[in-house]
């Protein structure tokens, strides 16, 4: 994310910030999944398959929405872990004013089969 009266950088990928501990994205992951884990205890790390975090948009009081999907080997298929935090940016740091945990169908174009004319003959 950058600040957009001079381009700086106000937040980055864990792993991309210069001079990073080797373990900074295991601790980022661990922190997110111990989030959702306090609405959902069996949604642990040790479940966890992979997650994928998405700058969301901004609201109209100027703070930012981020979601962030989790795939649990203890979830369905069809099925993901959300935690839906909210910031706002103060000076270079974005700070937490709202957080949701939730579980939600996952909607992907693998579970959306198209129509059976479309697939080869058998």
């Amino acid at each position: 994310m950058f600040r957009l009266r001079d381009g700086r950088a106000i937040r980055m990928p864990v792993d991309t910030v210069p001079g990073h501990p080797e373990d900074a994205y295991e601790k980022y992951v661990e922190n997110l999944t111990q989030r959702i884990g306090r609405k959902f205890p069996e949604l642990t790390s040790g479940e966890l398959r992979k997650l994928f975090t998405f700058a969301k948009g901004w609201t109209n009081s100027g703070a930012l929405v981020v979601k962030t999907n989790f795939a649990f080997r203890n979830l369905p298929d069809n099925q993901i872990g959300i935690l839906l935090q909210t910031f706002r940016v103060a000076d270079d740091k974005l700070v937490l004013i709202d957080e949701k945990a939730d579980k939600a169908a996952m909607v992907t174009k693998d579970l959306i089969k198209p129509p059976a004319n479309c697939w080869p003959a058998r």
